[in-house]
């Protein structure tokens, strides 16, 4: 998981958590999100099955494709390629925000910052 954030906050310009959250943590608010979940039939964030099967699984989610590429001949483009992809679908459809572009933002930047006018 922690390559994986790093990928993609590498394509989408977002910083990826540095600190990882205790699987007590993890547990303690997958059991409230339950909880909350039963009284108002909200969509859970967490599930406890979830936070089970990360701590079992954790050691042993490691995935090497050169089998499939070497006996099946299957070819993967990269992955960053994809999250780029998937980061579009998500802007598209509306589940994220476009990206404000730089110079936008630091016109933005420069104008609160000064007391004059802009040209």
């Amino acid at each position: 998981m922690a390559e994986l954030a790093r990928d993609l906050e590498r394509v989408s310009g977002v910083p990826a958590p540095t600190r990882p959250v205790p699987f007590a943590a993890l547990y303690a608010l997958a059991g409230a999100g339950e909880l909350w979940h039963r009284l108002t039939r909200r969509p859970l964030l967490i599930s406890l099955a979830t936070v089970r099967l990360m701590a079992r699984e954790r050691e042993k989610s490691h995935f090497d494709s050169s089998k499939a590429e070497r006996e099946l001949g299957v070819t993967f483009r990269p992955v960053e390629e994809t999250l780029r992809d998937e980061l579009a679908w998500y802007r598209e459809h509306g589940f994220l925000p476009h990206p404000i572009p730089a110079s936008h933002g630091q016109r933005m930047a420069s104008s609160a910052r000064s007391d004059e006018a802009p040209l």
